[in-house]
């Protein structure tokens, strides 16, 4: 049997509900780098480093013009007790007093001054007398004085001494006996 033509399509039907997501797809390749933003602003300022090493002194520079003084330009100030001078190039530096002794040499200018009279004052009144100190201690021992004079005693003993001798000497002499003092 042979097949009729197709027939005319039949109008869209309506939409059916939406199915359910399906599954996420691999991610993509990364796309190219975007152009630089603009810099942000200027953080604040850190704290300071340490100090480093001292360089090494560098080349003395090279001499300088000499330097001029014109007559009476000021060098320096001489100052007192009643007031100061200003000292100028050629002014003359006298130094003069009637108690001081005052030398100037060459050489830098050397001044001596020396106070050869020292003025005394009148004495002043005599302080009260302090009070008395402890007792030192006791010096060593003196070297013995020469004999004195025999004493009357000693003179006694001698002269009995030499009347003993004499006994002695004169054997077939009675003995003196020694009368007993008498008392009144």
């Amino acid at each position: 049997d042979a097949t009729g033509a197709t027939g005319t399509t039949g109008s869209t039907g309506a939409t059916g509900t939406t199915g359910s997501t399906g599954a996420t797809g691999a991610t993509g390749a990364t796309g190219e780098t975007g152009a630089t933003g603009p810099t942000g602003p200027t953080g604040p300022r850190g704290a300071t480093g340490e100090e480093g090493d001292t360089g090494p002194r560098g080349a003395t520079g090279s001499t300088g013009p000499t330097g001029s003084f014109a007559t009476g330009q000021t060098l320096f100030f001489v100052s007192g007790a009643t007031g100061a001078v200003p000292l100028g190039l050629g002014d003359s530096l006298s130094f003069n007093s009637d108690t001081l002794d005052i030398i100037v040499t060459p050489g830098s200018a050397i001044v001596t001054i020396e106070l050869t009279t020292i003025p005394t004052g009148s004495t002043g009144a005599t302080g009260a007398t302090g009070a008395t100190g402890t007792t030192g201690a006791t010096g060593t021992t003196g070297a013995t004085g020469a004999t004195g004079a025999t004493g009357k005693l000693e003179q006694r003993e001698q002269q009995e001494q030499r009347e003993q001798q004499v006994k002695q000497e004169q054997p077939d002499q009675p003995d003196q006996q020694e009368q007993p003092e008498q008392r009144e």
